[in-house]
């Protein structure tokens, strides 16, 4: 189990250095966070993501695995886990655009990777502050309802 929670922490951390981020238990909360419905999670369950020891629920490496451009199956399970999708008991819908997904997130990293390192921060600051936003509206709709 340990090395599950080695190799899962060294594979979030190689994915946000590949996005231009810095691997901050801080800042991954904070975007973490905007992109949680439920209650926020803090610097320090962050940091245990980071560095061990906690491996976070499946539902939360989802998140993060969206925000990372890549697939929860690969952020928690490392290589080689085509059992993962095929043994589950998801409908052929969910599995296609799941595919669908992967297919724009492989090419939004290709891109990604052609890119300046000041472009790659400019892009991750305009996503940081499209979610804000996003989040800002979501909290004011909630409060006007």
């Amino acid at each position: 189990m340990t090395q599950d929670l080695n190799s899962f922490a060294k594979r979030l951390q190689s994915q946000l250095q590949l996005r231009g981020k810095p691997v901050s238990p801080t800042l991954l909360a904070r975007e973490f966070n905007l992109r949680w419905r439920w209650s926020p999670v803090s610097t320090n369950a962050a940091r245990k993501w980071l560095y061990g020891p906690t491996l976070p629920k499946m539902e939360k490496i989802q998140v993060l695995a969206k925000m990372l451009g890549t697939s929860a199956e690969w952020l928690r399970w490392g290589a080689n886990t085509d059992w993962a999708i095929t043994g589950s008991t998801r409908t052929k819908q969910s599995v296609d655009l799941n595919f669908t997904e992967m297919q724009l997130a492989e090419s939004v990293l290709h891109d990604w990777l052609l890119l300046t390192d000041a472009n790659k921060k400019l892009i991750s600051a305009l996503l940081d502050f499209l979610l804000t936003q996003q989040h800002l509206h979501k909290i004011n709709s909630k409060n006007k309802s």
